[in-house]
């Protein structure tokens, strides 16, 4: 009598129950039961589940076959589909490196898709085994390093023959060289010869001109002494001057009495040039003045260690509104002669008493080889308050790299303290805050003319002979970046 048939007659019975019928029915579906089950008795254990029969003997199969027939089985039978390349190669892996294909098994079973499509782990592969005892992880780990070695052994004839490679091209490398040092021991002797005639021209040429140049230079050491005695008269009233900025850092090194001032006026005649001289060699500058609005009277133009004043003169006949400065009262006095806005104040002191963004342009022409670096980086850095974004920072210098300047003209003015590089200081005013950084290469020396007698590992050096002796470098105040506190993040101020 099957269940539902029994529920139905106890339930038309109501509550007159035949006990002993009722029992009759039990013992009768136990012996059938045990019969259906070959006679063993059936003892319910709700302590462990057990692994249905036909899973049981397919998870024994499964494991028994090799890995790659195993990894395909294995989603066949927990997740029922078949194996994609990703799937391989992840389950290929997993083994290779000494999981157990039971670990492999359970993994997939408690996969995110094996929960989707309500796998039963349990159900499937019965209790899980305990954790792995140590031996067995060491054991993994080592099976790990033997698969990590095998991979590298497959690949070492291919490294062998890399490094083979490799070898054979240095080796090459090596001769090659080596024929290179040859011919240039026996160009040698013909660059010694080549470099020796074309010293042999210079001294050739210079002689001509040098008497030329000896009358020159007298000419303003003649004014020197005609003016020395009469300005050694007015000494009490130069001194006067002097006074009224003490501490100040003279641009003529050291010399600080009136005729040590007028013999570098006369020195600057001799060897920098005359007024006209100078005021053509700027004039290029000139157009700058107006391409970024400078020479107003809301931005006018300042020029550091004016001197003599050319570039003042130049601006004020151009219309420009500009200012000057120079630790020289001589200077001062000549500029003030002519007219010109001067006072004579040590740079960094005047840069430090204007207003901040009050300046269209500074300018510093033939100055920052006089000054120490503290004192160049503090002109880069008043220069940068003092202009207004896009205001514009001109400072000229000597150029070190022509090998005549550098090692023999730089060291005419005896007030010099050492040559810049161009690099170093188009590094120093980029570094410090400015922007849109030029170099410009001025009044090239031209001393040896190229010929088609030179060859062409001798042009680097003719370069370096003929190339400018000044540089500049012009570079521009960028315009504030300001945050929501109103902050100059540009230049670390408030606007």
């Amino acid at each position: 009598m099957s269940g539902d048939e029994r529920e139905i007659n106890l339930a038309g019975r109501g509550a007159e129950v035949d006990l002993d019928a009722v029992k009759a029915e039990i013992v009768e579906e136990v012996a059938a039961l045990r019969k259906r089950r070959g006679g063993a008795a059936w003892i319910p254990d709700s302590s462990c589940e057990t692994v249905p029969a036909k899973s049981a003997d397919e998870i024994v199969r499964i494991l028994a076959l090799d890995d790659a027939s195993f990894a395909r089985a294995a989603y066949q039978l927990v997740l029922g589909r078949a194996i994609d390349s990703v799937d391989y190669v992840d389950v290929m892996d997993h083994l290779i490196e000494g999981e157990s294909r039971i670990d492999v098994l359970w993994s997939l079973a408690e996969s995110p898709e094996a929960r989707l499509k309500d796998v039963d782990p349990s159900a499937l592969l019965g209790e899980r085994r305990a954790a792995p005892s140590v031996q067995l992880l060491a054991n993994r780990s080592l099976f790990r390093h033997l698969a990590s070695f095998a991979v590298n052994l497959r690949h070492a004839p291919a490294q062998i023959a890399t490094l083979e490679y490799d070898l054979r091209r240095l080796s090459l490398r090596v001769d090659w060289l080596l024929s290179q040092n040859a011919a240039l021991q026996v160009s040698r002797t013909e660059m010694a010869s080549a470099m020796s005639q074309h010293l042999r021209d210079l001294l050739a040429g210079s002689e001509t001109t040098r008497g030329a140049h000896q009358f020159e230079r007298r000419l303003p050491v003649d004014e020197y002494r005609v003016g020395d005695a009469e300005l050694r008269t007015q000494r009490d009233r130069v001194i006067t001057v002097s006074e009224q900025a003490p501490g100040l850092l003279p641009l003529t090194g050291g010399m600080t009495d009136a005729g040590g001032e007028l013999l570098y006026l006369a020195l600057e005649e001799a060897f920098r040039g005359t007024d006209a001289t100078i005021r053509s060699q700027l004039e290029l500058y000139v157009r700058r003045v107006a391409a970024c609005g400078a020479g107003r009277k809301d931005s006018p133009v300042i020029d550091l260690g004016c001197g003599r004043g050319e570039w003042l003169q130049l601006l004020k006949e151009q219309g420009y509104l500009a200012r000057g400065a120079d630790s020289s009262s001589i200077m001062t006095e000549l500029c003030r002669g002519k007219g010109l806005d001067v006072e004579c104040a040590d740079a960094v002191d005047y840069l430090s008493r204007m207003r901040p963004a009050s300046a269209g342009m500074i300018t510093a022409f033939q100055v920052i080889e006089h000054l120490s670096f503290d004192k160049l980086l503090q002109i880069v850095d008043l220069s940068l308050r003092a202009l207004r974004p896009g205001g514009v920072l001109i400072l000229e210098t000597p150029n070190p790299e022509n090998i005549v300047v550098a090692t023999c003209n730089f060291y005419v003015d005896p007030t010099h303290i050492r040559p810049i590089p161009p690099d170093l200081l188009e590094f120093l005013v980029r570094a410090r805050g400015f922007g849109d950084v030029e170099t410009l290469r001025l009044h090239a020396l031209e001393m040896v003319k190229p010929s088609e007698e030179h060859q062409e590992w001798l042009s680097p050096v003719l370069d370096r002979f003929n190339c400018s002796q000044d540089y500049a470098v012009a570079a521009v105040r960028p315009t504030p970046r300001c945050d929501d506190q109103g902050h100059d993040e540009s230049n670390g101020g408030t606007v």
